[in-house]
């Protein structure tokens, strides 16, 4: 029991006006009722308890992602009809990468269509989406460790803007068909352009991009729906993954890996680093079937499935949650044939944020959607996590008025969460190809800014309900 009459001497308002006011005759002002050794005891019991929830929620993800199985597919020739849909806005930096990407992968012509949604895009997204669909040759590129370029059919060069896939990728088989790769006419898939504007108008609703899925869907084609962000690269092996995982397990909903490249400092990796946390809590949570959760740039469904579970009905009046809150959809539908694909050639790559504000932009319009899962479990796991992380800083606070015990309390709260986190990391990481990521120079600073950023933006997300998104402001 903590010894009171020491806090006592310890502590006092000293700046305030209530200057000889001790923290014993605070608490018993407060709380009258309870003596401060009680409070006191209380807190280090539900700080102790959270902690034991927090490892065993950690144990949890790496059982099952142990257990989940690597995908190795079947060398089969594909016979699955696909719909590749992009809903992009402002996108013009990027949609000719993805879409060549996704040219380069060698899926038959035949079965495949890719559908660019174009949501009121106020730079040439369209204007470029519509020069690669002519039906005439073009030159196509693909992702290189050295710089590819894009050839128009005018024989004009534009460098890619981004560094290359590191050698933890390439490694894993990432690399993609040689810069320069021919894909003409008769090889290229068609690709269609949908106008949002001629469907929804600019303020007529809060989710755009789930109006732009609901629209292309309907417009499919294809037996299974893959979507993806226009902001995204895809190694060459990504479409025979996600179609072979899907014929022989006949899955109605399939998350992928989404993995960072391209980090610059130790910011970005930190950013990289909690991809691959997400991932493998994905993965575990599928495999396991205890929670579901995917990421809306490498996901695909059953057009049919889509339409059973009505599609985003219900879930409509939140801008996000296209992936999230489809996902758990489906699993109440179909609680046996939702898969993950654990391998790092299924994956689809992106950049980090490069700014902070950009990326709290993203954090906190992800964390106002929390509340609004359909699958309640997701939500108490995470509340429980934001509450483990708050007692750190809380216990390690308390310290300076309640001694060295408390002290050494906070401490090893924190050191619980740095050794089952890296455990976890550790494995997730090594089965995605980006070990780089878990080495100390990048994981300790990792660890203090995940908590940093888990404490204020699990806060601000159930505070702010309007925030800018792609120059929109939404809710």
């Amino acid at each position: 029991m903590w010894n009171c009459k020491i806090v006592e001497k310890r502590f006092c308002f000293a700046k305030s006006r209530y200057s000889n006011f001790t923290i014993t005759q605070f608490l018993n002002s407060a709380i009258p009722i309870i003596p401060p050794s009680i409070l006191i005891l209380i807190y280090t019991a539900i700080a102790g308890l959270l902690t034991i929830i927090y490892t065993a929620i950690i144990l949890r993800y790496l059982e099952g992602w142990i257990a989940l199985p690597i995908f190795k597919p079947k060398e089969k020739k594909p016979t699955t009809p696909l719909s590749i849909l992009i809903p992009a806005r402002n996108e013009a930096d990027n949609i000719l990468h993805c879409l060549n990407a996704i040219l380069a992968q060698g899926y038959p012509s035949d079965l495949l269509e890719i559908i660019v949604i174009d949501d009121h895009s106020t730079d040439n997204t369209a204007d470029l989406v519509k020069q690669l669909a002519q039906p005439r040759a073009c030159w196509g590129f693909a992702f290189e460790p050295n710089a590819a370029k894009f050839c128009s059919e005018r024989g004009a060069t534009i460098e890619h803007s981004r560094s290359y896939v590191n050698e933890a990728q390439r490694s894993a088989g990432q690399n993609l068909a040689s810069a320069g790769q021919k894909v003409n006419s008769q090889q290229a898939p068609n690709i269609h352009l949908i106008h949002l504007a001629d469907f929804v108008e600019k303020n007529s609703t809060q989710s755009f991009k789930k109006k732009a899925i609901e629209i292309a869907v309907g417009q499919a084609t294809g037996t299974l729906i893959v979507t993806t962000d226009a902001d995204c690269t895809m190694g060459k092996n990504w479409l025979k993954l996600l179609v072979a995982y899907y014929e022989e397990h006949g899955s109605a909903f399939i998350a992928a890996p989404v993995i960072f490249y391209d980090e610059k400092n130790v910011f970005q990796r930190f950013q990289a680093l909690d991809f691959v946390s997400m991932m493998g809590v994905t993965g575990a949570g599928i495999h396991r079937k205890f929670q579901h959760l995917c990421n809306g740039a490498n996901l695909a469904y059953e057009r049919a499935a889509f339409y059973e579970v009505n599609g985003f009905e219900g879930i409509d009046q939140l801008a996000s949650g296209d992936d999230l809150m489809l996902i758990q959809k489906m699993a109440k539908r179909f609680p046996d044939r939702i898969g993950f694909i654990k391998n790092p050639d299924a994956a689809t790559f992106t950049t980090p944020k490069r700014t902070l504000q950009s990326f709290m932009s993203q954090r906190i319009r992800w964390a106002t959607k929390t509340i609004a899962y359909p699958d309640f479990k997701v939500t108490m796991t995470w509340a429980l996590v934001w509450l483990f992380c708050v007692s750190i800083p809380i216990s390690l606070l308390l310290a300076f008025f309640l001694g060295i015990k408390m002290l050494w309390f906070g401490l090893a709260q924190l050191l619980v969460k740095i050794i089952i986190d890296y455990i976890f990391l550790r494995k997730v990481a090594i089965d995605l190809c980006r070990k780089d990521l878990v080495s100390l120079p990048v994981y300790l600073p990792s660890i203090f800014m995940e908590l940093t950023y888990i404490i204020v933006i699990g806060a601000l997300g159930n505070i702010i309900k309007n925030y800018e998104w792609k120059g929109r402001r939404v809710k």
